[in-house]
């Protein structure tokens, strides 16, 4: 049985706002055919309790950048010369490095209004973290993270982003929600035009959130507002943005294994 998200009656967050917010997801996990084999890893928590909160923008790197299904299944290479490359697993020679690449890259100007991201885990183009890394022996010696995945972080670096696994665990699924919600206001405030009272505003809002949850950083971003100029306000507001997601982020040391 789905358990409930109790994220919503969390201090800032008012019933007014019992809304929809448009997320990234993994393709598969929403029960769409496009692995490699045909199938899919529709995950019951996404497509149940997280259905209710969030409308998803659904991709999959390797269909939608032209791959196929099914395909030649891939994983992640770091040859020699020490650049990881996507290369096919039963026929090294398939390297679809560029293509995925290429796709990811594109793909991103069609994302900046979603406020999370879900992934599927291990995958070369999705997972989050612990993907196998390949030495061009076939051996896996290291782990990091799937191409796709990096690309949408390094244009999004305050993107909450999860991997499902993680999801069924209801302390990490309402923090996450947590953090779509504060991330989606962060977005807004800043696209309607950042002011000195603005921000001030929406810190003021959000800080007894943001006690709760780590109350050395709420310290810390409350001397940062309180030293607000003018001339300072942009990189001020980046510096904040970083910290206060950062904040909240109650699982960062939480990995699926």
């Amino acid at each position: 049985m789905d358990l409930p998200v109790k994220a919503l009656d969390e201090p800032g967050f008012a019933m007014s706002e019992l809304r929809k917010i448009k997320i990234g997801i993994s393709s598969c996990l929403l029960g769409r055919k496009v692995r490699y084999d045909g199938g899919h890893k529709r995950d019951r928590t996404v497509t149940g309790v997280l259905s209710r909160y969030f409308e998803f923008v659904p991709v999959c790197p390797e269909a939608d950048s032209g791959l196929g299904v099914p395909r030649e299944p891939v994983h992640l290479v770091r040859p020699v010369d020490g650049t990881i490359r996507v290369l096919g697993v039963n026929d090294p020679r398939i390297d679809v490095t560029a293509a995925l690449t290429g796709f990811s890259h594109s793909r991103m100007s069609g994302l900046t209004a979603i406020r999370g991201y879900i992934v599927k885990s291990k995958s070369p183009s999705c997972g989050l973290i612990r993907v196998p890394i390949h030495t061009a022996r076939g051996a896996s010696k290291s782990t990091g993270r799937g191409l796709f995945t990096s690309i949408l972080m390094e244009t999004f670096p305050l993107l909450p982003v999860v991997e499902e696994g993680n999801l069924p665990d209801p302390v990490f699924r309402e923090n996450f929600l947590e953090r779509v919600r504060v991330y989606d206001r962060w977005r807004t405030m800043l696209e309607s035009g950042l002011t000195v009272p603005g921000l001030i505003e929406f810190h003021e809002r959000h800080e007894p959130l943001i006690g709760s949850r780590n109350p050395a950083a709420c310290r810390k971003l409350q001397r940062k507002v309180s030293r607000l100029r003018p001339e300072d306000l942009e990189a001020s507001a980046d510096s904040y943005g970083i910290e206060l997601m950062n904040a909240l982020d109650r699982n960062q040391s939480r990995e699926v294994s």
